[in-house]
């Protein structure tokens, strides 16, 4: 069941960064969180190592890495909840694209996991949990430099996992034979 709850985080991690580095604050200044690299080689990481959290990830892999535009991304993970997590979980997200924030959101956990069918709904039970997932990136995924951090607390407030990403998306380039052909065909007159 854990196994969800992980996919949930990362995938609405991968889904909102890619259907919609540094973290900036109201003020316009850097937010350096302390962050630790989850092994697996992907550019996601546990934010917020300072602070007890529930849920440990042990592994986390991402096919390709980097993401790429139009390609399915497969998401690899493995972790630990070490307590339950009852009703009233909950998830404070944030997008950024460069400097701008895209959104920042509170999502009811629990409904999280019953809206994208991942087979597991609250209570979730302590355990170890290992997930493989697959999502589509989007072929009009914007240029730029994308960070994510989402942070998913208990209905008491601890923390059950902080997690943040970061990636790019170069410029689209065109072909030079379909710009050369675009010139030639230009009606001069």
């Amino acid at each position: 069941m854990m196994k969800n709850l992980i996919l949930l985080i990362i995938v609405s991690l991968y889904t909102i960064m890619f259907a919609n580095g540094s973290l900036i604050t109201d003020l316009g200044q850097v937010f350096m969180p302390i962050n630790r690299k989850i092994p697996g080689g992907s550019p996601i990481s546990t934010c917020d190592v300072q602070n007890d959290q529930i849920l440990t990830m042990k592994y986390l892999h991402i096919s390709p890495n980097p993401p790429e535009r139009g390609a399915n991304l497969t998401i690899t993970a493995s972790g630990i909840l070490e307590e339950d997590v009852e009703e009233g979980a909950y998830v404070e997200l944030e997008v950024h694209l460069g400097l701008i924030k895209l959104l920042s959101l509170t999502l009811d956990l629990c409904e999280l996991l019953e809206d994208n069918k991942l087979s597991v709904s609250c209570p979730l039970e302590a355990a170890r949990y290992k997930i493989e997932k697959v999502v589509e990136i989007p072929k009009q995924v914007p240029p730029g430099v994308y960070t994510v951090q989402a942070r998913a607390y208990t209905e008491d407030g601890d923390e059950i996992v902080c997690l943040s990403g970061k990636t790019s998306f170069p410029p689209v380039v065109r072909r030079w034979k379909s710009i050369i052909r675009q010139i030639f065909t230009f009606q001069w007159w």
